[in-house]
């Protein structure tokens, strides 16, 4: 089961939550679409096809040429050329500048067509003729959040969870800016809110393991981690997370045993195999932690951290010529710290 973005999150989970790629623009469309289509629902059944929204509207009033401009639209998107349906609806907006419905339809064209910052400025406009919906404020906020625009996608999501306190997404997607912002209590406060509206949300309850965990709260931590992995036991990253539990608790061993339970591919990830060293270095075994970042490096040799990983680890191991070999791959892949690491294997 996949997530959006959660700040704070190990790599491996981070990978899943905070990059934007096309199925989270998918899913915002999808979320729009039924504001779209209950717009298109008003043409009547007419279907006139204009070539653009700018054709003359003498003969009809601006609600119905409106709502021709946005049948023919329909009909692109139903055809799939969103190009040719932004066009319509970017001359559409200059004839009719103050009509929510236009905006949002060409919002909508831009989120499909990965075009994000155009997208939030629809939305904006949107929002500022009015009505600001939550589903709007959303939009707005998740368009903000990949524009990188912090600060506004708080808001937006702050807006939206005001407008419908019963919608658990919406909290949840505020606790994540929160944390992101460094909020804590504020990502708490929204976060106990989802759990509240819905208590099956793993990543509600993971998320505050996390934040436990950070404060050093682990008896908090591994209540909240065992609700979610109770939800999700196939999930690495609720793993990664009572792992970092236990061996905060000083219980290598343990966490040893639920880091077994990673797939390969999450084994030779950096974080994760890092976690694992560190462990096994913890109950003494530096052959063995040694062993796991060398077989994550030789898994992965065009990952630059992994060598750099591999090199540090086997010059702790006083293994120096493996250590230099690992170090020079860790620098012609581009790692910045990988001369100053031969530097000291040099010495």
């Amino acid at each position: 089961m996949k997530h959006g973005p959660v700040h704070g999150i190990p790599p491996t989970r981070a990978a899943r939550y905070a990059r934007i790629n096309a199925t989270t623009l998918i899913a915002v469309a999808i979320l729009l679409g039924a504001i779209l289509l209950s717009v298109f629902a008003f043409s009547g059944g007419r279907s006139p096809v204009m070539a653009s929204g700018a054709e003359s509207t003498a003969r009809v009033s601006p609600a119905e040429a409106i709502e021709t401009i946005l049948d023919a639209v329909q009909k692109r998107v139903r055809g799939g050329d969103q190009a040719q349906a932004a066009v319509v609806l970017e001359e559409a907006t200059r004839t009719y500048p103050d009509q929510q419905p236009l905006r949002l339809a060409l919002a909508e064209c831009y989120v499909a067509l990965n075009r994000p910052a155009e997208a939030y400025e629809q939305y904006v406009a949107a929002l500022s003729i009015g009505p600001r919906d939550a589903a709007t404020e959303f939009a707005a906020g998740t368009m903000a959040r990949i524009c990188m625009k912090f600060e506004l996608a708080t808001e937006h999501y702050a807006a939206a969870q005001s407008a419908d306190m019963a919608n658990p997404t919406y909290a949840l997607y505020l606790a994540q800016m929160q944390r992101r912002m460094n909020q804590i209590e504020e990502a708490k406060v929204s976060l106990l809110r989802v759990v509240k509206l819905q208590p099956d949300n793993a990543i509600a309850w993971g998320t505050l393991a996390d934040i436990a965990l950070n404060e050093n709260k682990l008896d908090i931590a591994t209540q909240h981690i065992a609700r979610a992995r109770e939800l999700e036991p196939r999930v690495g990253t609720w793993r990664l997370i009572e792992a970092r539990i236990l061996k905060r608790q000083s219980k290598p061993e343990q966490a040893l045993l639920v880091l077994n339970g990673l797939s390969e591919t999450e084994r030779i990830e950096l974080f994760n195999v890092r976690l694992i060293a560190e462990c096994n270095a913890m109950l003494g075994d530096q052959d063995a932690a040694v062993a796991a970042v060398v077989k994550a490096a030789d898994g992965n040799p065009m990952n630059a951290d992994l060598a750099f990983e591999a090199a540090t680890w086997l010059h702790r191991a006083k293994d120096i010529e493996r250590a230099r070999q690992y170090a020079i791959r860790a620098r012609t892949l581009g790692n910045d710290h990988a001369e100053d690491l031969l530097a000291q294997i040099e010495r």
